[in-house]
């Protein structure tokens, strides 16, 4: 019987459970100019993935075929779309696809596809109890991750999130104060909460963010701040 790593080495196309499907290879043409040379396994999946999106599957197998093949390259929108669309429709997969992308956000965190790919998820599961804890894990480890602020403003703002937004981006001013991303972050908040920037508040605020310059004058995200 063959190992996992065996299995891991065998192209899709020779596997046993393939064996039904007939690959389609890519069409550049007659004389393609640069024919791009893909890594043998990754362009004998892609062929696979074809021939599954001819066919419209979906199953299980699909979803090992596009793991495979978004660890290979996470900026293919495409096979994230048809992943997408066999997660919903396996919906009992839905769970472990968050522990799958909590992986790939940590592997590659610049590539929008996952931060959009994990949006729809918890969209569909209308969820959101465990983002604040993965947000603020990304951002740990790069604090000005555009991607990673983005994606937070979508999850405060659909699932009303507020509460934690001040104090979590307080801490980060005061481990950076030139982080110009959770500057952004605090006027975006005061800007879009609920209960709005209140005038009364207004000295308060002030004196918030002329403490942060005098810690350095040179810092334009205070200032910037504060003229907003």
């Amino acid at each position: 019987m063959a190992s996992s790593d065996d299995k891991e080495e065998t192209l899709f196309s020779k596997r046993p459970e393939w064996a039904d499907i007939t690959p389609i290879p890519q069409d550049e043409g007659p004389t393609p100019l640069v024919p791009i040379a893909y890594a043998p396994d990754y362009a004998d999946a892609m062929n696979c993935f074809r021939a599954i999106l001819r066919s419209e599957e979906r199953s299980p197998r699909v979803l090992e075929l596009t793991k495979f093949l978004v660890r290979q390259n996470p900026a293919h929108y495409t096979v994230w779309k048809y992943r997408l669309d066999t997660v919903l429709a396996l919906s009992s997969s839905i769970p472990p696809e968050l522990t799958f992308i909590d992986e790939m956000a940590s592997e590659t965190p610049k590539s929008y596809q996952i931060w959009h790919y994990r949006q729809a998820l918890i969209s569909h599961l209308n969820d959101a109890s465990a983002e604040h804890a993965f947000i603020n894990e990304q951002l740990a480890v790069d604090s000005k991750n555009y991607h990673c602020w983005s994606y937070r403003q979508w999850a405060v703002s659909r699932f009303a999130l507020w509460e934690k937004e001040l104090p979590d981006v307080e801490k980060l001013v005061d481990e950076d104060v030139r982080n110009n991303s959770a500057w952004n972050q605090r006027y975006w908040v005061m800007r879009n909460r609920p209960e709005g920037f209140e005038e009364g508040n207004l000295e308060e605020e002030i004196g918030y963010v002329v403490g942060k310059i005098r810690l350095s004058p040179r810092n334009e995200s205070p200032w910037a701040y504060l003229r907003g």
